[in-house]
């Protein structure tokens, strides 16, 4: 089976920006598309048949039209209208049925132009998704085709941030483009409140021997190179997505595994990065730098 891509998609704006990330993605990963249109019906009670029949039928007549534009454009497609109700709970139940590579969401309408903000769906899928949750930009689908040439990884050595190394490997390789590592070295300020005097040169050793492990990590089949951002993490980080077509990071690192949470970290750039904004699952173990879970690990998650 090839892999798929999973999107949302209700017509608004936001849809559309989810929906330009989720082709640009699907291209270089040569992935198909799942877009799921989710009806707000129910909670409890689902209405009438005849009532739930004609919701049905509206919300596949929707997805007919836009599928259609996906497929003129070369993509392929597949749609499933999902009635639930909750959006989130319907993409969190699609994503654990069908284990899509990637979940994409749009940001937020109350956002500005050109940056992420997550919407009440992108939050709720950020803390518990099975699979990396995607964050379009508002105002991405002015900007189509969109497609990852820079792509940018945090790393700070933890399980977290190898299993966010592997997936932007895995992605820069796909797209024939190079990585770059971005390795924040907190302000040594913060260290002489903490600790006292503190020699300056054992930071700047310990950033040089995480991006020395990076690189390795990344191998010789894929370009990389690495930068050492002499601020916090949130503020590196983020003016670097300035500069940055796509930026991988990963979860916090506690919680259930394999499973999407965010950190302080990744919930800042969620409400502020300048490029889509890719947030990956938890580490399975010390060693899991595998981006794509284990069959049988995933459903011993269900």
């Amino acid at each position: 089976m090839s892999p798929k891509i999973l999107v949302g998609y209700d017509g608004s704006d936001q849809a559309r920006d989810a929906l330009c990330l989720a082709e640009g993605l699907a291209r270089v990963s040569k992935a198909s598309l799942l877009l799921a249109y989710v009806e707000r019906v129910g909670p409890y009670e689902l209405p009438a048949p005849s009532v739930v029949d004609a919701i049905r039928e509206r919300a596949e007549t929707r997805l007919a039209v836009i599928a259609g534009e996906v497929r003129a454009r070369g993509d392929e497609v597949e749609t499933r209208p999902v009635l639930v109700g909750s959006p989130a709970r319907g993409l969190h139940e699609l994503a654990e049925h069908e284990r899509p590579e990637f979940v994409v969401v749009g940001s937020s309408h109350r956002g500005r132009a050109g940056a992420v903000l997550l919407g009440t769906v992108g939050v709720r899928l950020l803390h518990g998704s099975s699979c990396p949750v995607a964050i379009a930009p508002r105002g991405l689908a002015a900007r189509a085709p969109w497609s990852p040439r820079r792509i940018g990884v945090g790393y700070d050595s933890s399980p977290e941030s190898r299993i966010a190394l592997a997936r932007a490997r895995s992605i820069a390789s796909d797209a024939s483009t190079s990585l770059h590592i971005l390795v924040a070295a907190e302000p040594l300020t913060r260290y002489i409140e903490l600790y006292g005097q503190l020699d300056t040169s054992q930071v700047r050793e310990q950033s040089e021997a995480r991006l020395r492990e990076a690189l390795a990590r990344v191998g010789g089949d894929v370009g990389a190179d690495g930068e050492i951002l002499d601020e916090t993490a949130v503020t590196g980080l983020e003016r670097a997505g300035a500069e940055l077509d796509l930026l991988v990071v990963g979860s916090r690192g506690y919680g259930p595994v394999r499973r999407v949470l965010l950190g302080s970290v990744s919930a800042h750039l969620a409400r502020t990065s300048a490029c889509p904004l890719i947030v990956t699952p938890r580490a399975g173990g010390l060693e899991d730098d595998d981006p794509r879970p284990a069959a049988a690990d995933a459903a011993a998650q269900r």
